[in-house]
């Protein structure tokens, strides 16, 4: 089940789950990045979650209220799912949750670990000119949801 977790960042199955898909994954950094879902009212978290046990984590922000956004969209900051639970299609079905939930267009930004994940699920990739030195892709599905409020 796709639920709000955000009341949860301190449990140790979560840091562990998150600490696999945040770039700084010592205990300072993965502390410093939850902090961040903590302190900002925009910032979601949601597991997906079997017999009460977390088994995979996406964290995204809304930017259905931002004026400075020019597209009213969903973007994934993180997402990542339990080793045990890999290759099982919790991924898509953590996907196929945040879509029915939001209903907007869901956008994310990746590295080369991950681009092979969106491609699958239909994303389109645009590549970044941020820095030659990171490999960063930014993919986003293609349609848009009819829907009149983010995430009810």
């Amino acid at each position: 089940m796709f639920t709000d977790i955000k009341d949860k960042l301190d449990e140790i199955s979560l840091r562990r789950i998150f600490a696999t898909c945040v770039g700084d994954s010592s205990p300072e950094g993965v502390a410093r990045k939850l902090d961040a879902y903590r302190n900002n009212e925009t910032w979601q978290m949601y597991g997906w979650v079997v017999d009460g046990k977390i088994i995979g984590i996406c964290g995204f922000v809304d930017h259905t209220n931002r004026e400075e956004s020019p597209v009213k969209q969903v973007e994934i900051l993180h997402i990542a799912v339990s080793k045990k639970g890999r290759h099982s299609g919790i991924g898509r079905a953590i996907i196929k949750a945040l879509q029915e939930k939001c209903a907007l267009q869901i956008a994310a930004e990746t590295d080369d670990d991950a681009i092979g994940f969106y491609r699958v699920m239909r994303y389109l990739q645009y590549e970044l000119n941020e820095s030659a030195l990171t490999n960063r892709s930014r993919a986003a599905l293609p349609q848009l949801f009819a829907k009149d409020n983010f995430c009810e």
